[in-house]
């Protein structure tokens, strides 16, 4: 997978009530997204290739066209979670991202809802990554305390809000 680094730029933070109205497909027996083609079934969202072609095509001819809530995120720069990592040394920033993309990788594997929307790296040696699920974000930081000895710290909103982790690498 070709590693893609974009700016955060003019990110929203997801209010659980707007998630809950603009993605609930309520009354609805199927739809796919038109965006990445996930399949709404069974009141959840799917992976299209959990379906083979034949059922594929049927699905097709009898879904609506809708977005699916991750890709909505996506497109609206909405985030349910934040992962910063601080103090990034440069001869492990290749293997860390590697890590990273590799989480996102698995945790879309089990969810088609569960993506890494944006990558920043900043000037100042830090990189900030915004994920559609905030147990994404956890997963994230705990991995990363785990293989590269960093610190870890979870801050999680009282109310509606993106989870934020923070991950420091020791000063070298």
């Amino acid at each position: 997978m070709k590693r893609i680094i974009q700016k955060i730029t003019s990110l929203r933070i997801l209010n659980k009530k707007a998630k809950k109205q603009d993605f609930e497909l309520e009354g609805v027996g199927l739809a796919v997204c038109s965006v990445c083609g996930a399949v709404w079934s069974k009141k959840s969202w799917h992976h299209k290739e959990k379906y083979s072609e034949d059922e594929l095509e049927q699905i097709k001819n009898k879904a609506i066209k809708k977005i699916c809530p991750a890709c909505i995120m996506e497109k609206e720069n909405l985030c349910e979670g934040f992962v910063t990592l601080k103090n990034v040394p440069e001869d492990k920033k290749d293997e860390l991202l590697n890590l990273i993309e590799h989480i996102g990788e698995r945790a879309y594997k089990n969810d088609v809802l569960c993506r890494i929307s944006k990558i920043e790296e900043e000037r100042n040696k830090n990189i900030q990554i915004c994920v559609t699920e905030n147990q994404l974000a956890v997963s994230l930081g705990k991995q990363i305390k785990n293989a590269f000895n960093s610190s870890l710290d979870i801050s999680w909103p009282e109310g509606d809000g993106p989870v934020r982790v923070v991950c420091e690498f020791k000063k070298e």
